[in-house]
């Protein structure tokens, strides 16, 4: 009987294992040719991309400084995403680039930050994380042909530094939370889907694989459900006596998951969860892949490793010491530190070259982009004369989904509600004009948010059930038609050339008559106060963040974060000064 129950068991045991291995075989997130979308190309960070550029030289292409630290960067089609990342700097912004000549596509503002990470691209998108303590963290998402912000997600944070978000299919995971922890959310609409605390470590992201998400964080290895954040299975790392307290990156390829910390490089086998080999060293950065062979970074080489058994095959020597993680080919391998990066055949580890710039490593169609993180944030390319042709360039999406922006954040870990968006209908003016009205409101109608005065007529705003703007001509002492609304606005100004509303998060341009409703700008958090001066419009929102945008394209100008929040803006066009209430101290 007891010999039968064990066999059940052992049944159970190995369908369950056949199952599990048949799910991470049947959708494994390999690297791909052709883009270089993210941290170690692609969702499970293995640093590889399946080419072979041969023997022929590497030559330096163009470059370019911005004079700012900036982060590795994304690459797909004819467009280079990078973000830039000077700690508490009052300059920081995203930006696109062309890949011909690094001329500026688009740039999109941020407000000072403490940090901002690297991007990664996918369907149309570009995301990245802007931390700046626990109230004002956001991941956010722009559109990558036109540097749009498509929606932002808030969540909680202290001052910390990200990785990369990971995106695989319909999911965005990152780390976050105030005490640490792992966010998931929508890729189409930024709506949290969970918060999973867990210890609070810097510099690491989440990693896809097969279907399930992992992390290991203080040498705890941990495995997810990637939609909704619950833990599926954990295995301790650590060491008797370890002194495992830091988060590492997860190069995962072919059911083996390698990860450096506490002096080792260990690999853990998905399948049957168990700790495969480790490998004692005093290992740095991330290691990278390309399934057979594990190479992490021991000073001043790259050391290969055997992926099923972590028996050592050899290194590859530099003259400086390295960091990051390795960039593997099927017949390269590439490492940098922060001034060179170094190219070795990954045959006979010989040094083939040495080339001029250090810093992050981005590869894709036969062009080597490298980021350095220092003051001069230089971008170089380097142009490799491949042995084979490669892809043609991806094509890039436009985003399909409605942009649409998350609710304000909460100092507590819990989902925010799921956002909406708010349709954009035409305007229409009523049929019927008022009357001259009689001195003192009239209680059957709601107070107004605002009111404004431009072209010798007044404006008032109402946020009732039935959103709606009236106009009085002060100079025929008459009422003008009702202007409907489509959304409760939070603030307007108004110019002579157009009324600009703010639904909340949502700003958008009206005819004077109310006519013709186009979407402008989304913010991070609703719009409290509008000003308009030339061809700009200013919007204050979050109380302390004021963007200026092109009034006419909606394209950010600038973003500025200030200390104390505001309220009563006023603005002085022929001082060029916006005058506001500081409502942290006395007048």
């Amino acid at each position: 009987m007891e010999s039968s129950a064990r066999l059940r068991r052992f049944i159970i045991h190995f369908v369950a294992v056949a199952a599990l291995a048949a799910r991470l075989a049947a959708d494994p997130a390999d690297p791909t040719v052709g883009e270089w979308k993210t941290f170690g190309n692609g969702p499970s960070h293995t640093g590889f991309y399946p080419t072979n550029i041969g023997t022929a030289p590497i030559t330096p292409g163009w470059s370019k400084s911005l004079g700012l630290a900036i982060n590795q960067v994304a690459v797909s089609g004819n467009q280079i995403f990078l973000t830039t990342n000077v700690y508490f700097g009052n300059t920081t912004y995203a930006a696109s680039l062309s890949t011909a000549d690094g001329s500026e596509i688009w740039r999109y503002p941020l407000p000072q930050a403490y940090s901002v990470n690297p991007p990664t691209y996918d369907s149309g998108r570009v995301l990245f994380q802007r931390c700046d303590h626990a109230s004002d963290t956001y991941l956010y998402a722009l559109n990558s042909k036109t540097g749009g912000l498509l929606w932002a997600a808030p969540h909680d944070a202290q001052w910390e530094q990200y990785q990369a978000p990971t995106v695989f299919g319909d999911g965005v995971w990152v780390n976050g939370g105030y005490y640490g922890g792992m966010y998931g959310f929508d890729l189409a609409t930024g709506a949290q889907r969970f918060y999973q605390p867990l210890p609070q470590e810097d510099g690491w992201t989440p990693s896809y694989y097969g279907g399930v998400i992992y992390s290991c964080v203080s040498g705890i290895f941990k495995a997810f459900d990637p939609r909704t954040g619950s833990e599926l299975w954990t295995r301790n790392l650590r060491l008797p006596n370890s002194s495992w307290y830091s988060a590492g990156v997860l190069a995962i390829m072919n059911n083996r998951a390698f990860v450096i910390g506490d002096g080792s490089l260990v690999a853990v086998d998905l399948v049957n969860r168990v700790v495969l080999w480790r490998v004692n060293g005093a290992f740095t950065g991330t290691p990278a892949t390309d399934g057979d062979v594990v190479y992490a970074l021991v000073g001043n080489t790259v050391s290969a490793y055997s992926a099923d058994a972590g028996k050592t095959l050899g290194a590859y020597t530099a003259s400086g010491n390295l960091f990051g993680q390795p960039l593997i080919l099927n017949d390269a391998v590439m490492a940098a530190n922060g001034t060179n990066t170094f190219v070795f055949d990954k045959a006979t580890f010989a040094l083939r070259t040495t080339l001029a710039t250090g810093g992050a490593l981005s590869y894709t169609k036969g062009i080597l982009y490298t980021a350095t993180a220092d003051s001069s944030g230089t971008l170089a390319t380097y142009v490799v004369q491949l042995s084979e042709p490669e892809p043609a360039p991806t094509p890039t999406p436009s985003p399909t989904a409605t942009p649409t922006v998350t609710p304000s954040p909460t100092l507590t870990p819990t989902p925010t509600a799921t956002p909406t968006s708010t349709p954009t209908p035409t305007a229409s003016p009523s049929p019927t004009a008022k009357p001259t009205p009689t001195p003192g409101p009239n209680p059957s109608e709601p107070l107004w948010v605002d009111a404004k005065v431009a072209n010798s007529i007044a404006y008032f705003i109402f946020a009732s059930s039935a959103p709606h703007l009236e106009r009085f001509d002060m100079q025929a002492n008459t009422w003008l038609p009702t202007i409907t609304l489509s959304g409760a606005p939070t603030s307007f100004a108004v110019d002579s050339d157009a009324i600009y509303v703010s639904f909340g998060r949502r700003t958008a341009r009206l005819n004077l008559d109310g006519t013709n409703e186009t979407a402008l700008a989304n913010t991070v958090a609703d719009v409290t106060a509008s000003l308009v001066s030339g061809d700009y419009l200013y919007l204050l929102y979050s109380g302390t963040q004021v963007s200026s945008i092109n009034k006419s394209t909606g394209a950010v100008k600038d973003a500025k974060n200030f200390f104390y929040s505001m309220t009563g803006l006023s603005i002085a066009p022929t001082k060029n000064k916006i005058f506001g209430r500081d409502t942290g101290v006395s007048p």
